[in-house]
């Protein structure tokens, strides 16, 4: 579900704007900048949703996405989730979300929490 390091070096850094100037970073360096607030926003997110009996009701991402090559990045996605009495509320639990070929997984847990 969460994009991994080798993931992110193998299939990430090398189609992203920071493999040339101006923006030119070490992968390593970006891979931190993205999961040092990654690893506080998932322990916020389990804390404050873990355990609660919820169901996604939809989802929506304002923004249009940016391509970086074959990847697609969307961001300030929101998850609605509906409680057990149908109480639903609207919640940006991740940072973004890579697509490739078809296939989702969070970047980062960098959210609203």
């Amino acid at each position: 579900m969460t994009l991994t390091a080798r993931e992110f070096v193998d299939l990430v850094y090398p189609e992203s704007r920071y493999t040339r100037p101006p923006f030119r970073q070490a992968p390593g360096l970006v891979w931190s900048l993205v999961q040092n607030p990654s690893r506080a926003g998932r322990k916020r997110a389990v804390t404050r949703v873990g355990g609660l009996d919820v169901r996604l009701v939809d989802y929506a991402c304002p923004r249009n996405p940016e391509w970086e090559g074959r990847n697609t990045l969307w961001a300030d996605c929101a998850v609605r989730l509906a409680d057990a009495s149908g109480n639903v509320e609207s919640h940006r639990l991740f940072g973004s979300i890579i697509e490739r070929e078809g296939r989702f997984k969070i970047v980062s847990w960098s959210g609203e929490f």
